[in-house]
């Protein structure tokens, strides 16, 4: 008897829900076509809906050096609003504070762009929104401190990019995010310190870019990555000293860029890497000795490039690699000797390599022998200027 009395009152319950709930959908209008909120009356003018069919824009317009901003600070009226069937720009608001009055919004059809809102100090507002048929850009709000208010994202159909938000410190608002589809770029936010809030990130169907953010040391928040579908690319990071966060990357499908990196000192976050399809290309890293990290690494589907690191002097890394490419790369390290550069040469052709070597201006001083090398003689320089 109690079991049917639970029931009953939960069906009554669900029932009266869909009559309330179906209700009020009937009664708030759909708004076809595109729309677009440029003051406080057009705001008003959606009040009430809660689907646009077509594309949404708030805000002003962009043409380079005729930027025109919008004044007004609320969306407040919008709370009805549950669909946007095509694509959502926020941009050129120049007091919006905020994103309250988006709250009910979950379903967007297209991308999501919110960029150049020079008072925009948080996503708050978006927190139902789920997923988007396409990419979300988030760049040029320079007051933006936090991505709280994404906290329901798990899933971006396209690219996620975040870059050139002067004041964004930490990405918290992207705990829950899973899968991005397409390219995955953060890039020249300066106060950026850490990636740890993408720490449940397992896929992402492109490439990976990390460059010019200045603050960052370190890549964790990146552990779930087993593979990289398309290039990895750690570039002109200022503060980046290791690439802990990579800890877990087996496969990358296209190349691996490391590159302009100052403060870089070592690669050992990489020791889990096995195959990387296109090149590696490895230079402008002041202050990296040594390639220890890449000695699991075997498979390299195109070349080879190590130089302008001004402080290697160890290859030994690289001693499991067979490139697949036409040619492999070794100038320009000033720490480097050359009779360590034309061992690694020694070795790569044990590998298998039958393409073009370029050795020159490695100013280094002596030999560094390596284990699986340490009975050979390096090829002479006579020998490999012939090749």
């Amino acid at each position: 008897m109690k079991r049917i009395k639970r029931f009953l009152c939960a069906f009554l319950t669900y029932t009266l829900f869909c009559i309330v709930y179906g209700g009020l959908m009937k009664q708030t209008p759909v708004w076809k076509g595109d729309c677009a909120i440029h003051g406080s009356e057009d705001v008003a003018a959606l009040a009430g809906f809660r689907e646009v069919t077509g594309d949404l824009q708030i805000g002003g317009s962009g043409a380079q050096g005729l930027e025109m901003y919008t004044t007004f600070e609320t969306l407040a009226g919008l709370e009805t609003l549950r669909r946007v069937g095509g694509n959502v720009r926020i941009s050129y608001n120049g007091a919006l504070a905020g994103l309250r009055g988006l709250e009910g919004l979950c379903s967007v059809g297209g991308y999501i762009m919110i960029s150049n809102n020079p008072a925009l100090a948080g996503l708050n507002g978006l927190e139902n929104l789920t997923g988007t048929g396409g990419s979300v850009y988030i760049n040029h709000n320079h007051a933006l401190k936090t991505l709280h208010g994404l906290d329901s994202l798990v899933q971006v159909d396209g690219n996620l990019s975040i870059y050139n938000n002067d004041a964004l410190t930490d990405l918290h608002g992207l705990e829950s995010l899973t899968e991005v589809e397409g390219f995955l770029t953060i890039s020249n936010n300066d106060k950026l310190v850490d990636l740890k809030p993408l720490a449940h990130l397992t896929s992402v169907g492109a490439s990976v870019t990390i460059c010019k953010n200045n603050a960052l040391k370190n890549l964790k928040g990146l552990e779930d990555l087993t593979r990289v579908f398309g290039s990895i690319i750690i570039s002109g990071n200022a503060s980046l000293a290791g690439l802990e966060g990579l800890n877990n990357i087996r496969t990358i499908d296209g190349n691996l860029d490391i590159d302009n990196n100052d403060a870089l000192t070592d690669l050992d976050a990489l020791s889990f890497l096995r195959n990387v399809g296109g090149s590696l290309s490895i230079e402008y890293n002041d202050a990296l000795c040594l390639l220890k990290g890449l000695e699991g690494l075997t498979r390299l589907g195109k070349e080879l490039h190590v130089h302008y690191n001004g402080a290697v002097t160890n290859l030994c890394g690289l001693y499991s690699v067979t490139p697949r490419g036409r040619q492999v790369n070794l100038y320009h390290n000033d720490a480097l000797s050359m009779d360590t550069a034309y061992a690694l040469e020694t070795q790569l052709r044990r590998n298998g390599f039958a393409g073009e070597v370029a050795i020159y201006n490695n100013n280094g001083s002596g030999f560094v022998a390596c284990e699986t090398l340490a009975d050979l003689s390096p090829l002479s320089s006579s020998s490999a200027d012939k090749l």
